[in-house]
């Protein structure tokens, strides 16, 4: 999803900056611009990192901080409202039908977000062995935990008996 948005959001910023409403310094820092430009380079700094490490998923797993990629990939929550002040701020007065549209997408994310929030942070269940199904663990589906590692006794070290 990330990647499909950066291919949106490529050529919006190659545009402004053709139009020279944007200068490339302003395309990644916001310094000196109009705050609903900011918040729309804001927007699309938070939605590089997260594509990145996205990307790099697997690199963040397989060190001992995982949790790094899951802090940083939490900029995404951040970045969509920004995006979205951006786009109603920016430029001339949006018509009914976008504002309408806007206030529909939030309403649906929003909702998203309260059913995600409560199947996931609800307690763990008093039945023994009962599994949670993929789709409410907070890993994607289909991948499973990093398995323990086999402690294997050294051949330098002499047991005791």
């Amino acid at each position: 999803m990330a990647l499909i948005s950066m291919g949106f959001l490529l050529p919006h910023v190659v545009l402004q900056i053709s139009h020279t409403r944007l200068n490339a310094f302003n395309a990644l820092l916001p310094f000196g611009t109009d705050p609903a430009v900011a918040y729309g380079i804001i927007a699309a700094d938070l939605l590089v990192v997260v594509t990145v490490t996205g990307i790099l998923r697997g690199w963040f797993t397989g060190t001992r901080r995982p949790w790094v990629w899951r802090v940083t990939h939490l900029a995404a929550y951040l970045s969509w409202p920004l995006g979205l002040v951006h786009g109603l701020t920016v430029g001339r007065a949006a018509p009914t039908w976008v504002v309408i549209a806007y206030l529909l997408c939030l309403s649906a994310v929003c909702c998203a977000l309260v059913l995600r929030l409560v199947v996931t942070v609800r307690p763990a269940s008093s039945v023994p062995g009962e599994v949670r199904a993929a789709s409410e663990q907070l890993s994607p589906p289909g991948s499973a935990p990093a398995p323990e590692p086999v402690r294997r006794p050294s051949p330098h070290r002499r047991r005791r008996p």
